[in-house]
């Protein structure tokens, strides 16, 4: 599966009134004016009962939610299933790691980057997508 996929399907399921968001830029992939929402959505290939997430990406989607009073909704599919979480309640321990700078592209190079592990046990379980 790949995001595009998973938005269709969660848009789908879930939450009929989801939007992509702007732009290819947009520090979010989704946006739900009816259910004050915004959404990243986050594809892994392998599964893994603790998913990193990274600090930018966790912060810059926090605050675009706080800048419009609404949820940050993080949601990750494994070949496993899939999992949401709404960031305003996780309490994540941050650290440095290194790590590629881009996984889905040329740059592999390593650099450190500031990450946390979600669990799984954290989140809730989609059980209406079929991976």
């Amino acid at each position: 599966m790949n995001e595009p996929e998973l938005f269709y399907k969660f848009k789908e399921h879930y939450l009929p009134e989801l939007k992509v968001a702007i732009d290819t830029y947009s520090p979010f992939d989704a946006i739900c004016h009816r259910a004050k929402v915004v959404v990243e959505f986050k594809c892994r290939r392998s599964h893994y009962r603790d998913l990193l997430i990274e600090w930018p990406k966790y912060q810059t989607l926090l605050n675009r939610a706080a800048d419009r009073a609404y949820k940050p909704l993080y949601v990750c599919s494994t070949p496993l299933g899939v999992w949401a979480w709404d960031l305003t309640y996780l309490n994540l321990k941050w650290f440095n790691k290194e790590l590629p700078k881009q996984t889905d592209f040329n740059n592999n190079t390593p650099i450190v980057k500031q990450v946390a592990y979600i669990s799984i046990e954290d989140g809730s379980y989609l059980n209406k997508i079929e991976v």
